[in-house]
Order: C-alpha cells, then structure tokens, then sequence
C-alpha cells in the first residue's frame, strides 16, 4: 500500500509538470534505459555501479541461482493463481511408519496474502522467501535481477546497481516502473472482487445519520502576506541547510559537513468540516483525499489509482451541527516527528528505542505532504474527498492505535484499523475496471451523506515568498528540544497566561492563570521519554500532565496526576511558527488547548483540535532564588502604605510601592530582573524585565517592561503580599 501511495504521489508530481504517468515494466525481455547514481563511498570507490543503456534483465546465473526466464515463469503462476482466486500449496505430512505423503491444497486469496506472497515474506502461501519455491519472491527477486543487469556476466566485477538496496532503490527510474508492474499485478486481483457496499447503494449502520453539509480548506499563510482565499494551496521550493556528520575524512579525521538541499515545501492549512449528525453521540472516523484529474490521451477525469491519502483520524461527533478542525500538520500520513540530521548521522543513534511498542517514525517528510503546485493562477487542479463513517466499522476489539499513523501499524500486533489500507479507494468504484471512475464517484457521494467531493487549487509560488514560507515551514520541521531539568512556562499565545494546576491535588485539573514568577505551580519540566515525545511535569509536586482517564474525545479535560508509563502522558512538541507550539498528547493525536479558546483567568484546558492561536510559548522559567552573593546592588526599604497601580507611565505599566522618605533619587536602577523580598516572612518574588527607580524620595517605582495591564495588574497582587504597610523589604538587582 505504500508504494501504491508513492505511485500514486510520483503520478501526480509528473503530470503537474507536463509528463505522462508511469509505464509498467511488464515486459522482462524489455531494454532499460541507463542510469548512473554517480554514488562513491569514502574510500573512493563506486559503491553501486552504473546500468548501461540497452541493458536486460539477466538471462544467465553468475550472480545468483535465478534468471529472467524463471522470473516470468512465477509471473504467470501468480497471474494463474489471481485469475482462479486460489494459491495452490503442498502440504507434507508424514505417517507413524515414515510414509511421506504430499497433498496438494488450495486456499483463497485475500489482499493481505496476496501482498504477502508477491512480495514475498514469511507470511506467504509458502511462508518462505527465496527463488526456489513454486511463487518465488516476484518483487523481491525484480528488484536483484535490475540491479544484477549492471554487470550480468559479473566478468568486470562491478557493484551492483541501486536496485539492490532499499536505501537507494528510489533513485532508479526504474524502481517506479517495476512498482508499477507490481501495483497492476495487484489491481488484476481487486479488479474481479466485489465493490465496496456504499457504491452498490448499501448504507452501513450508524453512517445514515452522518451529513457533510460543507468543507473548507484555508491555508494559515504568514503575517507578512495577503490573506489566503479558501481552496487556494501553497507549495515552493526550499534550500534546506542539512548537516551531514562523519563524512570527508582527512588523515583519519571525520568533519561535519553542511549542505544546502533543494526540496519541496508548503504552507501548512486547516481543514473544517462542517457536519450534521441527526443520531446520537458517536466517534467517528474521518478520511481525507486528495487527487489530481487526468488530462491524458485516452483517458479523462478520476482514476481511484491516483487517489492520495492525506489524512485520518477519529474523532468524538457530537449530537446535532459540529465544525471539525484539523491542522495539516496533525496529519497522520506523515511522520510523528523528525529526526534531526544529527540523529539521521549518528551511527549510535537508535531509531527506535528497544523498549518502545511501536514504530512511530514512518510516514511522509513532514514537508512533503501536499504534491508541487503549478504557477499562475489557475493552480494544479485536485478533487478533495472527505468521508465520515461510524468508527465501529474500523476498530478491532482489544486493539488500540497508540501511534496514530496510516503506514506504521503496532509492533507484533494486528494492524489496528479492521478496514483495508487504501478504504475507500481499495476497490473499484465503476464496475467496468476500463472506464473513468469520475461519474461513477459522483454518483457515491450524491447517494451517500457522509461523503464530500469538492474542488481545490495547489499552486507554486514564486521565490518572492520563498524566504517567508521557508522562515515558518524550517521552525516546524525542526523538533523541539526543551533542556532537561530546567524549567519552563507554558504561555498560551498572544497572552500573558499558562498552565497551572488548580491545585495542589492529584486529579486537579489544569487552568490558565497569569503568570507569576515565582510559583512552583507554573513551572514545567520536559523528559524524553523517545520518539521525539516528554512527559511533562510540575514543578510543585512532580505530578505529570495527563488526560482525564486516557479519553480520546475532543474536550477530555487535561489535568496533572501521579507519573505512569501511559501514553495519555507522553506529548510531542510542534512547531507552529518560530516560538510557539502545538503540545500534542500521544495517546488522541489531539492538543493541548484552552476550552472556547478563552483568555479569562482560570479558563479550563482541555485536549482538541488546534489552529495556530492555540498554540504555546514556552518561557524558560529563572531562578526562583536570587543569591545575594551575585547580586551588584541590595537596597533595604520600609513600606509606608499598599502598594498601587499606577496605570500606563512612559509607555509601561508601573507599580508604586510607597516607601519611607529616602534621598530623591536614591538607589536608580536599569535592570532585566530584580527580586523582591520580605526580610521578615522570607515570601520573595523575582519580577523578571524590570525598569526600576526610587525617585525623589516619593517610593519605589517598579515596571514589568512590555507587560500588558492585566499582567501587571497580577504582579501588584502579588507584590501586596511581600510589600504590606510596615513590612521589612529588600530589593536585590542583579
């Protein structure tokens, strides 16, 4: 299924720039046409050797036991076998008296045994893999005798070609043109089986209550240019500075090694989904494709085979009208995070911990989920489809998706969707496999609510916004990594507010406050945990950010509690622009956000979908203490009266805490923290971005630089409980 997808990907990328679809290789007795990959290992020496032009598949057995004759012999046994529906197989038995005895049996193909055998792995009718059983290993054995065509007679001693080799299979042209035989070879199967239910009229339960009423699709674009219209999508190429480490050894020494690569990039988008549920509450399962309409010779408009899966995701439908919101970086095809080119390189970098129970890693570059665009703006024009069914038809009963992802699955377990990868698109949509599957999908949706079908635009854009688009798309791919045992706020954008406990109980839930510096309770500790994901702590009790009972629906409240090795624990950080982020918990694939995206003191935070306001800011918290041995000045005061506020003065809010008489201008200071401290009950509080000034003798002047009102209207609460009438203070600037 991922290759399909890649096809399907790699087909569309070709005709957006005015070249024809892939060609099969289907024929073994064909002439390749050359390649170099001009690849040289350190030594100096070519690590794969270059396929001449006019090259064949071998016809002779230097370099393995298995030629192109026997090649197209298991062809035509899988082709036989897809044409009956059965693989045949012997099954030996052996009697108490040693008799031997071979029956031949047969068993029905389904895609999964299909896949298997074409392959082939340990799963196939043979369950085994190599040139010598009935079905051979048709994929596998394709790719060895392309690379062996390189030199088949193996009489100059050449590498063998990049085929050879899934790290560098891809760069073949011809590694698409056998994957496209191999897709065709599996299509000849789906081909004769049964559509799916909804295209013959069938509706299945709990899918009839569902209506997409509307769908709009809008990319976020950036501050610095025009608003995006809905339907309009962005794509540009990029110079990406990617460090290669241990390369270029000199005298035995290795150097790190930057390099500009040029690669597609977009601007990242937010579906929303506007729906009518008319029965009960339910989770639902939400799909999304994308696919280009064909302008070629012969044929026009929709081919399921071109279909390209973009996102999907289960998500708690309330009853009645909804709006669903999904951010394209949340999308589940791509890769959960990024290994950052220093873990790409590192030799002990471990991929996947040993102790992890899935492989999260897999999916698309995260910059490359939408296909290039074309210039102008007319754009490259896609089909977008949007299916929302019962989530009971795709679950498998004591299986949880604790990736999230289309292509990973679960370590040593079922793949935890019931459904076929590739549904709806795994079977034939009109029931004559030779004509166009536009009307016949028309037809669907128009007969089925819950599906949708509309237009929209991918275009390219010009190096005017290269540099924007970069700037943003650069912050996102690049995995966050907050520093182990420091603390940080969790500041919600655009305010001044973050996350803090209600209160000190396990279970407490987790609200927006303002955020005062000195608290415990506003501080936050990130550990990795691996695969780029943390558990994320207070600092007053070391309890760690959960959700509520490990629900998955939108609007489970976010709380702190007791550590555990749970994924309703476990987030990763991404990036939404250059300093905020989403904080996405494992367990839903949902974020961290406030309810109602309020700014009110102690609103609620909860786990949905987010957009680019709900994002977070994370502050690295100073020091709660402030030893006098680092401080440059410490003045020691008496309060005459409360402490006040004292509205906006030079551009900044100020605080006045009246003092008793000093000498006019006594103690001025310029600095970017002072600490407050009552020498009498010990209470302290390091106000952080100060300008602060006893002046004239009137008292003490103090301002948070560049806060709001509302933040310093919080600090003064705060400074009326260190600063009170008659109490001993100290001011320490550093």
């Amino acid at each position: 299924y991922m290759h399909q997808q890649m096809l399907a990907r790699y087909d569309a990328e070709r005709m957006g720039v005015g070249l024809a679809r892939v060609v099969p290789f289907k024929d073994f007795r064909e002439i390749m046409h050359g390649y170099d990959p001009h690849l040289v290992g350190t030594s100096g020496k070519v690590t794969y050797g270059p396929r001449p032009h006019g090259a064949v598949m071998p016809t002779i057995r230097p370099f393995m036991q298995y030629d192109m004759i026997e090649q197209e012999v298991r062809r035509q046994r899988i082709f036989d076998a897809i044409d009956m529906g059965y693989f045949q197989y012997d099954q030996v038995t052996k009697s108490e008296d040693g008799t031997v005895q071979v029956t031949r049996k047969y068993k029905k193909i389904d895609i999964d045994l299909l896949g298997a055998t074409v392959e082939a792995n340990a799963a196939s009718i043979e369950g085994i893999s190599n040139e010598n059983t009935f079905y051979g290993s048709l994929h596998n054995l394709g790719h060895r005798l392309i690379a062996a065509a390189v030199d088949p007679t193996d009489s100059m001693n050449w590498p063998k070609g990049v085929m050879s080799d899934v790290a560098t299979a891809i760069r073949d042209p011809m590694f698409w043109r056998w994957h496209k035989f191999i897709d065709d070879t599996i299509t000849r199967w789906i081909n004769k089986q049964p559509q799916n239910p909804f295209a013959t009229g069938v509706v299945l339960p709990g899918d009839e209550t569902i209506t997409i009423e509307s769908v709009s699709v809008v990319s976020s674009g950036a501050p610095e240019l025009p608003k995006r219209p809905p339907g309009h999508l962005y794509t540009t190429m990029q110079n990406y500075p990617m460090n290669f480490l241990h390369v270029s050894p000199v005298n035995d020494q290795n150097y790190n090694v930057t390099a500009l690569i040029k690669r597609v990039n977009y601007e990242p988008f937010k579906y929303s989904f506007h729906v009518n549920n008319t029965g009960e509450a339910k989770d639902v399962m939400v799909r999304v494709w994308i696919a280009p309409l064909l302008r070629e010779v012969g044929s026009s408009g929709l081919d399921r085979r071109l279909f390209i899966e973009m996102d999907r995701f289960e998500y708690h439908l309330a009853q009645g009208q909804s709006t669903i919101h999904r951010s394209s970086e949340s999308s589940s095809v791509l890769q959960s995070s990024r290994l950052q080119d220093t873990e790409l390189f590192d030799p002990d970098h471990k991929t996947v911990p040993g102790d992890s129970e899935d492989f999260c890693y897999c999916g698309l570059p995260r910059h490359m989920l939408l296909p290039r665009g074309k210039k102008g703006l007319i754009g490259y024009k896609f089909k977008l489809f949007v299916m929302i069914s019962d989530a009971k038809h795709d679950r498998i009963e004591g299986t949880r998706d604790t990736c999230g992802s289309v292509y990973c699955g679960l370590r040593d377990k079922k793949y935890p969707v019931k459904r076929e990868m590739g549904y709806p698109f795994n079977r034939l949509l009109s029931k004559d496999p030779n004509q166009s599957d536009e009307p016949a999908l028309l037809e669907i949706v128009k007969n089925n609510p819950n599906m949708h079908l509309s237009d929209i635009l991918i275009h390219w854009v010009g190096s005017k916004e290269i540099n924007i688009i970069r700037s943003l798309k650069d912050a996102n791919l690049r995995r966050p990594v907050p520093e182990t045992g420091k603390d940080y706020f969790i500041i919600k954008k655009q305010t001044d507010k973050g996350l803090e406990p209600k209160d000190s109980a396990s279970s407490a839930p987790i609200k927006l406050n303002t955020i005062v510096g000195t608290k415990n309770s506003q501080r936050w500790r990130f550990t990795k945990v691996g695969d780029g994901l943390f558990n994320i702590s207070v600092k007053q009790g070391n309890l760690n950010l959960d959700i509520y009972g490990s629900q998955t629906h939108a609007g489970a409240q976010v709380i702190q509690y007791y550590p555990h090795n749970h994924d309703n624990q476990r987030f990763k950080l991404l990036r939404t622009d250059k300093y905020h982020y989403h904080i996405v918990v494992k367990h839903s694939n949902k974020s961290v956000i406030v309810a109602d995206n309020s700014t009110e003191e102690g609103a609620n935070v909860v786990q949905g979908e987010s957009d680019t306001i709900q994002s977070w800011k994370l502050v690295l918290a100073p020091l709660n203490t402030l030893p006098v041995s680092v401080a440059s000045k410490t003045k020691s005061y008496v309060v005459v009266r409360e402490p006040n506020y004292e509205n906006i003065i030079w551009g900044h809010p100020r605080i006045h805490i009246p003092i008793q008489n000093q000498a006019a201008d006594d103690g001025g200071a310029v600095s970017s923290v002072v600490l407050l401290r009552n020498t009498e009950n010990l209470k302290q509080m390091r106000i952080y971005g100060v300008n602060h000034w006893c002046w004239k003798g009137e008292g003490l002047y103090i301002w948070p630089v560049y806060a709001s009102e509302n933040y310093s209207v919080g600090v003064l609460e705060k400074v009326k409980q260190i600063a009170y009438p008659n109490a001993k203070i100290e001011v320490i600037v550093k």
